[in-house]
């Protein structure tokens, strides 16, 4: 574009203003086409490319400006007084430009407002680079900014947190592999493995061990490719520490096992003393005996549950798929129903239930569910086992029963609207179970309402929805 006519395929650019000797300059430049502004910017002038604002045209410049920089145009401000003061002031406002007589040197104040209006869309961008590069630059966890040539992962950028935890800077890292900077020489395969499937797929997640300032760590790795001009293999590897998380799992895993190992030793011994006791005494000393047996097992069901609960919130290498809601809890129904007599255990379900995702885990919940509800009945229990579609995207298995019902406290604390204490923890472990069981798989455990006795309701995705 000439300094004196528009450019044969670029508009002129629309400007607004209040008046002023500046405004004169603006209907001599073909490039410009400027228009007069009544008022306040309204809805009316969001088709203005620049707004030029002098000083000394209008009664409250700095509103205009302020105004302007509001309505999102390129604001230029002219001063022939060239004063600190109102630089100041209309900097403060939101002022794009500040210009005064002085500044110009050979240029126009159209010369500005035409730069003004060009850089808009580029100021824009810039600024939203500045926010992404504090964003990236403040992430807890270290990224790199990285671009696959010749099938080899290099340094682009990375984060102030890449330098803390392996410590290479920005300028060290850059024009870098990161497998010669992280990889362990034993694991080199396995990240050329990571990179084939990263550069095939343009996303990967994978646990990789590497090496940091701190010795070698565990890190959950990301990939996430983002588009380029030249559709290049650029993207962004992202690396969460999770070797506390991984060494606290493994402690655990080995106390738990300890822990079962010598429970299981001592119910053994007890039930043993127990038994003899039971078979050498009578009268009271046998009915003792007796309650003595009931408790051991009690210890050796909570064992038990112990183990359960330790698989089931286990997620690792789990992974949703359909299962049929109706075969699963058909089975518990007649497990029951043949091993406790005393009780009348009953299943119904539509003659076409939906899927639901779920894994193999499902079966134990309900079963934690039912036995809760049998364990808890002072006298015959009956239990009904159904299968009840919610909407299109839910479906329930219900379990109900003539119970006693689950009192309100222990609800509240199995479903988390009550913290977990001393005096408030639940009288069992059959419901956590359930609980944690379906949140492994996005699922609910809910409390129903009923006259007499439970409803509580294991409440799946269905597998369609979710397809």
């Amino acid at each position: 574009m000439s300094p004196d006519g528009a450019g044969a395929d670029e508009p002129p650019v629309r400007v607004g203003h209040y008046g002023g000797a500046s405004a004169d300059v603006l209907a001599a430049d073909a490039r410009c086409a400027p228009r007069r502004v009544d008022g306040a910017i309204v809805e009316s002038d969001a088709d203005l490319d620049c707004l030029l604002v002098d000083w000394d045209g209008h009664d409250a410049p700095a509103d205009a400006i302020a105004e302007g920089a509001a309505a999102g145009v390129p604001v230029v401000v002219f001063d022939p007084a060239g004063q600190a003061a109102r630089a100041a002031r209309a900097t403060r406002a939101g002022a794009t430009e500040y210009v005064t007589p002085a500044a110009l040197d050979d240029e126009t104040v159209a010369d500005r407002v035409v730069a003004a209006a060009a850089d808009d869309g580029r100021a824009a961008r810039d600024a939203d680079d500045r926010r992404f590069v504090r964003m990236f630059d403040g992430l807890p966890d270290a990224v790199v900014d990285a671009e696959f040539v010749d099938d080899e992962p290099v340094v682009r950028s990375v984060n102030d947190a890449f330098g803390e935890v392996f410590g290479y800077d920005a300028e060290q890292a850059r024009g870098e592999s990161i497998n010669d900077l992280l990889v362990p020489p034993e694991r080199a395969e396995e990240a050329r493995r990571i990179d084939r499937q990263a550069v095939a797929a343009g996303h990967n997640i994978e646990e990789v061990e590497r090496r940091t300032t701190r010795g070698r760590r565990t890190f959950l790795f990301r990939w996430l490719r983002y588009p380029t001009p030249d559709d290049g293999a650029r993207g962004f590897a992202v690396y969460i520490d999770i070797t506390a998380r991984k060494r606290r799992k493994r402690r655990l895993q080995v106390l738990q096992r300890v822990l079962r190992h010598n429970v299981r030793n001592e119910i053994t011994a007890m039930r043993g003393h127990v038994d003899r006791l039971a078979e050498t005494t009578d009268g009271e000393a046998a009915r003792r005996a007796e309650l003595l047996h009931d408790h051991v097992e009690s210890i050796a069901t909570l064992a038990e549950q112990a183990r359960d609960i330790e698989e089931a919130i286990d997620e690792d290498g789990r992974t949703r798929s359909p299962v049929d809601p109706a075969t699963v809890a058909e089975r518990v129904c007649r497990r029951h129903d043949r091993e406790t007599s005393e009780a009348t255990v009953r299943f119904a379900a539509p003659e076409d239930p939906p899927s639901a995702l779920a894994d193999g885990f499902l079966e134990r919940a309900v079963d934690a569910v039912v036995e809760n509800a049998l364990e808890h009945h002072d006298g015959t229990p009956t239990v009904e086992i159904a299968v009840e579609p919610v909407d299109d995207r839910w479906v329930d298995v219900v379990v109900a029963d003539d119970g006693p019902g689950i009192p309100e406290r222990e609800r509240r604390v199995v479903s988390g609207e009550t913290a977990v204490t001393q005096l408030d923890h639940g009288t069992g472990l059959g419901l956590w179970v359930a609980r944690w069981v379906l949140e492994s798989v996005d699922g609910q455990l809910l409390f129903g309402d009923a006259d007499d006795g439970a409803v509580v309701r294991l409440r799946l995705r269905q597998a369609e929805a979710s397809a």
